[in-house]
């Protein structure tokens, strides 16, 4: 009976839980029926080490003790190093723009290659980063090539990715502009939200060589590293594929810089974007030396400007007023001269309108045209005489409209 008695449980303090669950109360109970206290000494200064010390002010007020809170000493704003946050920790986008495309190499982190990413990553992968890196930098021209620049074919992973980085780019082109990305920036960005590095991966390693046009069909060809890549995957588990991929992932995420590539029909196909005179590079924002976009520079709303002319009312009241009528007086003309119009205009409104009545459709004469030869031809004899009979009677009223006299 006492089980089935319905009892409000006791409400446990958060602290008492927080204390509970570090001597793990619940699972020496749920194994051995019962709590024990091995720590527990009472000659010592702290009986447990495993809760605090001294309660807190939070708990003391709980107890009902009176506890008097220190003030928070607002602590001086920390100085902000150029070095790290060269311009400022949450700058607009107009001046993350304005610094990629002057002096790149101020917001951006230098790019450090880890050891642990060539034991990480399977020979498979290293293998097709190469193969990528030197056949997209093969399929540009040489024209917008600098003019010591060298052919660039890595012979390891570390030297695929190196080839990608910030400095690299700037030598070996002789004209180029860096364009910064948007992707996974917090704050207040401009524009449309463009893949991060990683997840163009789907960009440069498509599923099907099917849909491939322009360059993108030569790489899908043998020896292309398109190619390349689904040979290496048709030979593949699901999980070792995942893998393969998850890998080339990594790789693309640690490059500073990427061709702005499209993968599309017709003239939006294309490995390298050139604007103007200068080949245009992405940069990768990860390497950003910023907190977050900030919101400054943006124009406020736009304040509506009053109107040009009085309101009718008030230029209706004024008139009056002008013309000797009282302020008050002229309030009430007014308002008994607008609820009028408004009656009368309510009571125009509501007015039924009969429905148009639809213009009569006068019957067409049906001849029957199934009738024998003798019918017909006495229609026309009959046609004939009535022919006759009209002429004669335009001649004797003289409308006849012969015109050889004239």
């Amino acid at each position: 009976m006492m089980q089935s008695v319905i009892f409000t449980p006791p409400v446990v303090s958060s602290f008492v839980r927080e204390s509970l669950a570090l001597l793990y109360f619940k699972q020496v109970v749920d194994r051995f029926g019962m709590f024990f206290l091995h720590n527990l000494d009472l000659s010592r200064s702290n009986c447990l080490p495993e809760v605090l010390d001294r309660d807190d002010a939070d708990i003391l007020k709980t107890l009902g003790a009176r506890v008097r809170r220190k003030k928070k000493i607002a602590l001086p704003s920390l100085e902000v190093d150029p070095d790290e946050f060269p311009i400022g920790r949450t700058p607009t986008w107009r001046e993350v723009e304005k610094c990629i495309k002057e002096r790149p190499w101020a917001l951006m982190r230098a790019w450090v290659w880890s050891p642990h990413w060539e034991n990480d990553i399977g020979e498979s992968a290293a293998k097709l980063f190469q193969l990528f890196s030197t056949h997209i930098w093969a399929s540009l021209n040489d024209n917008w090539r600098a003019v010591h620049s060298l052919s660039i074919s890595p012979v390891s992973v570390r030297e695929a990715v190196e080839c990608w980085t910030l400095k690299e780019v700037y030598l070996n082109f002789k004209t180029i502009t860096f364009v910064p990305c948007n992707a996974g920036l917090q704050g207040r960005i401009s524009g449309r939200t463009v893949k991060s590095f990683a997840d163009r991966f789907t960009l440069y390693f498509p599923p099907s060589t099917e849909t491939l046009s322009g360059v993108w069909k030569i790489f899908g060809e043998e020896p292309g590293y398109i190619a390349e890549y689904r040979k290496i995957v048709d030979s593949l588990m699901e999980e070792e594929k995942e893998a393969l991929d998850s890998s080339l992932r990594v790789l693309l995420a640690q490059c500073q810089c990427l061709p702005i590539s499209e993968r599309g029909l017709g003239k939006r196909s294309a490995v390298w974007n050139v604007r103007g005179d200068v080949v245009q590079v992405l940069t990768n924002p990860l390497f950003y030396k910023l907190e977050t976009i900030g919101g400054g520079g943006w124009k406020p709303a736009k304040t509506r400007r009053a109107p040009t002319h009085q309101p009718p009312k008030k230029l209706q009241i004024a008139l009056l007023e002008h013309s000797g009528v009282t302020s008050q007086a002229a309030k009430r003309a007014v308002n008994w001269s607008r609820s009028v119009n408004r009656r009368r205009s309510t009571k125009s409104r509501n007015r039924r309108i009969p429905p148009s009545q639809k213009p009569k459709q006068k019957p067409v004469k049906e001849i029957d045209v199934t009738g024998d030869d003798d019918s017909l031809e006495e229609e026309g004899e009959e046609g004939t005489d009535n022919g006759s009979e009209t002429d004669e009677d335009e001649e004797e009223s003289g409308l006849s409209t012969d015109t050889d006299d004239d």
